[in-house]
């Protein structure tokens, strides 16, 4: 058999094996954006056109905004996460905003990140209270609890904050902030869009994010002038066109949804320049985050990859070199 025929013969039967492949992964998969890019991966690995940058008047991009950093639960790398302390601190150092958890409780909406006080929160005497899901909980109930002294005895007087006082501390600081949808309901989502229009902070100083893109379209919907960004963890497979695809994939459910963005895990191996490009070539936002202290990828070698591929948002721990890396962007005066 000639060269060519046996070289044909075991492409087919390559491009065979990866029809088949792909196609047990669409119907077995659970996540949207693995059976979408499940359905190129037999394909030729397609070119996708990146939208021309339109230019200003001066020459500059007018689509290229200088990265900004968000204390991730405020400036949770020295302070305990998700408490007035920590957010001051991210606002007062320098940070453009902070990031935090919100629930649905029994009479308001607390920011806080797990659904218990166990891992986080001391009590003198009632340790039962901890192990409650704080959706059944009142505001009164949870003002008694330490969510602080894990982190520093200093920070013993730390309480979980009301998303009231959230605001008004990020109003106060002049700040903008993130705000998280964690475990919420229609009723919450629209008690959560009338606070935050009473706070006093402008539409663009806030941003709603979630990884539940209903929750996320339902305050959209409820609130429209805040933006509302979708949150994704899309672990890299080691073939770079397949996981650009699925990170295509979730922007485009991201649109399809009404969203205005997306908030992407921080991960130089699936956010780089072109995926960035081509997601705001869709109209979107991109914003990438980290996870809790310490991580590994919240390091200066990240924060420029992130820069330089044109991330708008980085949501940090704030570790004290955060500050001065960010910092040395600011033009002088």
């Amino acid at each position: 058999m000639a060269k060519a025929a046996v070289h044909a013969q075991f492409k087919h039967v390559i491009q065979q094996c990866m029809l088949n492949l792909s196609m047990a992964c669409v119907r077995t998969c659970a996540a949207p954006d693995l059976r979408i890019a499940a359905l190129f991966a037999f394909r030729k690995r397609p070119t996708i056109k990146s939208a021309t940058v339109p230019q200003s008047a001066a020459g500059e991009s007018d689509l290229r905004p200088q990265m900004r950093l968000y204390g991730h639960r405020g400036a949770s790398s020295s302070r305990p996460e998700n408490t007035l302390a920590a957010f001051a601190y991210a606002l007062d150092r320098g940070a453009a905003g902070v990031e935090c958890d919100t629930h649905a409780m029994r009479d308001g909406i607390v920011v806080l990140h797990d659904r218990t006080l166990q891992r986080t929160g001391l009590h003198p005497s009632k340790d039962e209270i901890l192990h409650r899901n704080i959706k059944d909980m009142t505001m009164d109930e949870v003002s008694d609890v330490d969510i602080g002294s894990w982190k520093g005895s200093e920070f013993a007087e730390e309480r979980a904050p009301s998303y009231e006082a959230f605001l008004a501390l990020v109003a106060a600081k002049h700040g903008s902030c993130l705000v998280e949808l964690k475990n919420h309901c229609g009723g919450s989502v629209q008690q959560m869009a009338a606070v935050t229009r009473l706070s006093g902070l402008d539409p663009e100083q806030v941003v709603f994010i979630s990884f539940d893109l209903g929750l996320a379209s339902a305050m959209k919907a409820s609130a429209p002038e805040y933006k509302c960004f979708g949150i994704a963890e899309i672990m890299p497979c080691g073939i770079r066109w397949l996981d650009k695809w699925r990170a295509l994939a979730f922007a485009w459910r991201c649109k399809a949804a009404g969203l205005d963005g997306v908030d992407y895990n921080a991960d130089t191996r699936l956010v780089t320049p072109e995926l960035v490009s081509d997601v705001r070539a869709q109209g979107l936002k991109c914003a990438v985050w980290v996870a809790a202290a310490p991580a590994a990828n919240d390091v200066p070698e990240v924060w420029k990859a992130m820069d330089a591929a044109g991330v708008e948002i980085f949501t940090s721990n704030c570790p004290e070199e955060a500050f001065s890396w960010w910092g040395s962007l600011q033009p002088s005066e």
